[in-house]
């Protein structure tokens, strides 16, 4: 399809950086400065220019040239089109500001984390933030402290810390003399664990914790703001502690491709606060590439307008189609050697936890097939990918690609994996293994202050995070 005649005048004043790309690309004719590769040009073998196109199509090629400043807008520091498409997006999240990346959530993380310009201080950090966090805050050369989680639950693999342990933690540090000057949490994991921000921040400063900085590692939460009964524990829900704490400062960084219509590598930056944007533009500039992607942009402006108009739809569908697959699962006997792995019944989920409901644990205990061989057959022989595997159970991630049809050919699959397996091996059949506790052995931690890592912490500590 022709890019431009899928848009009419008046969809373009909502996507304003796609239809400036527009406008320039029908102007562009070549460049003198760089990208020989832009509408193909460079590409004089018949047999290579077609390798390209079907690789890449005809539309990704036209888009690679060079138009910036004057001509589109400034990516540093961007006061038209770019800018308009940020705000729209900082209105649609409740943010003061977003700020758009096409390098990964890695280069996000690190623009966000040095816009709080803590080289050399005191940081609090959750364990299981992405990794990039940890080796930013190491690189940076912060004396860190890690949350360890206190409660543990190895299947369906979903670990978290006590909110007060957090604050006993943050206190215990100002009874020091040197507060934190961030504190880094993980507010949403890739394996459905979702941390209520405005709360757990609200309960720290409430009873007296003086940090003002905090940084959300949202990775993984971007429906959470379309669902109704998670949007209030989002990262950018802080008007009223705003106003009860004006010199509070959140940044909570989003990968964008995870869960919007847009393409890899596309991240956005969210900030609520006084003064930190033109810090955070810096912090861009010293971090992101000079060359940053116009398709990966267009993408962020076009992914935006998609969830302003139908958000709440698609991932309200989401989690419909998620809950009709645990359904399926447990209510159909054609499934009776898998089920959907929960926490034990004794567990009481604490007020600052919530579950994601797209996020659906698949035990395949009983069928006697470790979760990492249903994963080869899946692959292999139905053309399913899977990513995430623990020792019992497969996470499936529900997104607003699904659909009806996935739903349907996903249980297609599992159910000729069972077949065939019992066909094979029918003695294979077998109860659940009972789940184990859930409560960590904390007793070891260090009587002098429970809550001081070490300053070369060990391998697992520095490499057991969310992916």
């Amino acid at each position: 399809m022709n890019f431009t005649s899928c848009c009419n005048h008046d969809d373009l004043h909502e996507i304003p950086f796609v239809s400036a790309l527009l406008d320039l690309k029908k102007k562009m004719s070549t460049s003198v400065q760089t990208l020989p590769l832009s509408r193909g040009k460079s590409l004089k073998s018949p047999w290579l220019e077609r390798a390209y196109r079907d690789l890449l199509g005809d539309s990704i090629l036209d888009l690679e040239f060079t138009g910036a400043g004057e001509f589109l807008d400034a990516f540093f520091f961007p006061s038209r089109s770019l800018h308009q498409a940020e705000q729209l997006a900082a209105t649609l999240f409740g943010a003061d500001g977003t700020l758009f990346v096409t390098t990964g959530s890695t280069s996000s993380n690190q623009i966000a984390l040095d816009a709080f310009q803590i080289a050399g201080a005191r940081v609090l950090v959750d364990r299981q933030c992405h990794q990039s966090i940890h080796s930013f805050l190491n690189s940076a050369r912060c004396d860190l402290d890690l949350v360890h989680p206190s409660v543990l639950c190895d299947e369906p693999d979903q670990h978290w810390w006590d909110l007060d342990d957090l604050l006993e933690q943050a206190l215990w540090q100002q009874k020091s003399g040197n507060h934190y000057k961030l504190i880094a949490v993980n507010g949403h994991s890739y394996n459905g664990l979702i941390y209520d921000i405005p709360m757990v921040i609200e309960y720290l400063l409430q009873n007296g914790v003086r940090t003002r900085n905090f940084f959300v590692d949202e990775t993984w939460a971007i429906g959470n703001y379309f669902l109704p009964q998670l949007a209030s524990g989002t990262a950018m829900r802080m008007e009223s502690l705003l106003k009860k704490f004006p010199d509070l400062v959140v940044v909570a960084t989003q990968s964008a491709h995870k869960s919007m219509s847009c393409l890899r590598q596309a991240s956005l930056i969210h900030y609520k606060g006084n003064g930190i944007r033109p810090i955070l533009l810096n912090s861009r500039f010293k971090f992101h590439t000079t060359s940053p992607n116009y398709a990966i942009l267009a993408s962020l402006d076009l992914g935006r307008a998609q969830l302003q108009v139908e958000g709440t739809d698609l991932f309200r569908e989401v989690a419909r189609l998620a809950e009709k697959f645990s359904k399926s699962i447990q209510t159909n006997p054609h499934f009776d050697g898998y089920s959907i792995q929960t926490p034990r019944s004794d567990f009481i989920q604490p007020r600052h936890v919530r579950m994601d409901p797209t996020k659906i644990p698949l035990n395949t205990t009983r069928l006697g097939l470790s979760p990492l061989e249903i994963k080869r057959k899946l692959f292999e022989d139905h053309g399913i990918y899977v990513s995430h595997t623990t020792e019992s159970s497969l996470w499936f991630h529900f997104h607003i690609g699904w659909n009806e049809e996935a739903v349907e050919q996903l249980l297609s699959a599992l159910g000729k994996i069972a077949a065939r397996t019992k066909r094979s091996c029918p003695q294979t059949l077998r109860s659940p293994v009972p789940l184990p506790s859930n409560r960590l052995d904390v007793s070891a931690k260090p009587i002098s202050n429970p809550y001081q890592s070490n300053k070369e912490p060990s391998r697992t500590d520095s490499t057991v995070v969310s992916a």
